[in-house]
């Protein structure tokens, strides 16, 4: 009954803490059969085992299972590359947070303390696997000397990011969900003890702020109990990468042999542990401590990114409508997370291309305070993880830009817990649209012939043509139109429209205005009525730059020009004017 009632407990103060616990979660021993080798002890894959081991999952190529992995972190001391930060002051605990406690120093540790190589990885095995879709951590490490045999060893897993920072100082703070596994070698070897511990806001049960989710006797081996493991070396194995031992000289590789108790490996599956309520990690550190006390002095350490915690932003163009003199382009970018725990306080940045070496910025997020312009969207505010309906969250963006093609950038960034920083941010960094928008510009000129007209000029008689027309936008699309010139043939000189940008179907006037053909023009159209041919052309663009071009508009003049007053009746020029005009028709 005092087993049941502590264990309702622990949940009772999960929940308390906002976590939602699942009402089964059944604690069955870490499974990685399949997916990676625990129970041999050394770093070998194993061609008779189905699964691959520290060989393999830490090469530098590396195209396997895991989700994530730290690779081989290299902390030997004194080895090569040397490394001498040690854990700071004893306020340095497991049971304290980090800001204002956790301090690094240069310096040296009991040789068993010290730390080679420290290496980890996250696997969720596929179905069929008896343990399929859970999270499952694997954790490794070499030390530079056996000594007695006892190892006392912490990981880590984070959900800031943890590193050492300036001044001896770390950076990064604990945050509720944090997880401990500690795992205690005594007496030479033999079945080590497992802890895993829960970091939470108060409450907890070994600490204030350390919940103990699982402890036991745990050997990892093919018929282990409970849903964490680890085991050490019982003799010589190999590793294969550089490797310091006390007494021994340095090994570069490219395999190197450990003797008995000085490497160890182990796993625990985070969702036996904490169901679907799972933290997103984003950082490691493993740690030598003096005793398996949650308040032993911490002695060395080593850190490493660990993106269990990811997030991705994609974005694709979708429409793009000419508005005039601008376009107006409208965006899809898709939030995704791509992590195994639930991400908070997500915000999308996005900067697209207003005009030439112009930028806006506009902002999504799930409150909009303090930003300015930016769009509410509630569904940043708590992005399930990966797999999850609403994992995946669409935003539409919509800017106006004066450019026929303009590319914007948009990221994301969002927290690994409630209320700490976005430190989560994609890789890459940005997601890129260039959107091209279809212009499709035309004008059309019309041009009348108003009148052909006898006129005396210095005491001559000269045709006059007078004509007049319209410049219309008759652009497909939505785009602005400027008259760059429009010219008359075969008048010399530019003719003024009355307005020279013209939105769509918007229409403007040239004219009325007259000149004087030459005799040729005028000799060549003394055949017939109507031959006489005057060509207004107009030379335009887009306003949105891309399209240009001319449009002509043709009046077929009357051939027969009447006097002064009377009208136009002649089939034939030269018989229209009765004497004495005739001889004074035109001017050479």
């Amino acid at each position: 009954m005092m087993k049941e009632a502590t264990t309702m407990r622990k949940w009772q103060l999960l929940a308390a803490l906002g976590v939602a616990v699942a009402l089964a979660v059944t604690l069955r021993a870490v499974d990685t059969a399949g997916i990676f080798e625990l129970s041999d002890a050394n770093t070998a894959d194993d061609p008779a085992v189905d699964g691959e081991d520290w060989q393999t999952v830490n090469a530098t190529s590396y195209s396997g299972p895991a989700i994530v992995r730290t690779g081989v972190v290299a902390d030997m001391h004194p080895g090569t590359p040397a490394d001498p930060t040690i854990f700071g002051s004893n306020q340095t605990k497991d049971s304290v947070d980090i800001p204002g406690n956790w301090t690094y120093k240069s310096g040296s540790v009991p040789d068993k303390n010290d730390l080679d190589n420290v290496y980890a990885a996250a696997y969720i095995p596929p179905a069929g696997h008896v343990e399929a879709g859970h999270l499952i951590f694997t954790f490794g490490a070499d030390r530079f000397s056996a000594g007695n045999g006892d190892a006392f060893l912490g990981f880590w897993f984070f959900q800031s990011r943890v590193a050492p920072g300036p001044g001896g100082n770390f950076t990064g703070q604990h945050t509720p969900g944090d997880v401990l596994v500690l795992a205690n070698f005594q007496s030479g070897g033999g079945v080590p003890t497992i802890q895993v511990l829960q970091w939470v806001a108060s409450g907890g049960d070994v600490a204030p702020n350390l919940l103990q989710v699982f402890q036991g006797q745990a050997e990892c081996t093919s018929t282990h109990a409970g849903a964490a493991c680890a085991k050490t070396n019982t003799s010589p194995t190999t590793v294969y990468w550089p490797f310091d031992y006390k007494g021994a000289p340095f090994c570069s590789g490219p395999t190197c042999a450990v003797p008995p108790l000085a490497f160890f490996e182990g796993a625990v599956d985070l969702t036996d542990l904490f169901g679907d309520n799972l933290p997103c990690i984003t950082s490691f550190l493993a740690e030598t401590r003096s005793s398996s006390s949650v308040t032993a002095d911490l002695k060395d350490f080593v850190t490493s990114a660990f993106e269990l915690c990811k997030i991705g932003i994609t974005k694709v163009c979708a429409t793009q409508a000419p508005q005039g003199s601008t376009i107006q382009y409208t965006n899809t970018i898709t939030v995704q997370n791509l992590g195994s725990g639930t991400l908070y306080d997500g915000r999308v940045t996005d900067t697209f291309q207003t005009g030439v070496g112009t930028t806006g910025t506009q902002y999504f997020a799930a409150d909009c305070t303090g930003l300015n312009p930016c769009t509410t969207v509630p569904a940043l505010a708590a992005i399930p993880k990966n797999g999850q309906l609403g994992s995946s969250i669409p935003i539409s963006e919509t800017y106006n830009s004066t450019l026929l093609t303009a590319t914007n950038n948009a990221t994301v960034e969002a927290a690994a817990a409630l209320g700490q920083p976005r430190t989560v941010k994609p890789d890459p960094l940005y997601a890129t649209a260039t959107c091209t928008a279809p212009i499709n510009s035309s004008v059309e000129v019309v041009k009348n012939c108003n009148s052909v007209q006898l006129v005396p000029v210095g005491g001559v008689l000269q045709v006059q043509v007078t004509v007049s027309g319209t410049v219309k936008n008759v652009s497909q699309s939505n785009t602005d139109i400027v008259i760059d010139s429009l010219t008359n043939n075969p008048a010399a000189g530019a003719i003024a429209p009355a307005k020279s940008t013209l939105a769509q179907n918007e229409q403007t006037t040239f004219g009325p205005f007259s000149y004087y053909p030459s005799a040729v023009s005028i000799a060549q159209c003394a055949t017939g009525s109507n031959c006489f041919t005057d060509v207004v052309t107009a030379a335009w663009h887009s306003v949105l730059g891309g399209n240009k071009g001319t449009s002509s508009g043709t009046a077929s003049c009357p051939l027969c020009p009447s006097a002064p007053g009377t009208p136009a009746a002649c089939p034939n020029l030269l018989t229209c004017q009765q004497p004495p005009l005739l001889p004074l028709l035109w001017r050479p």
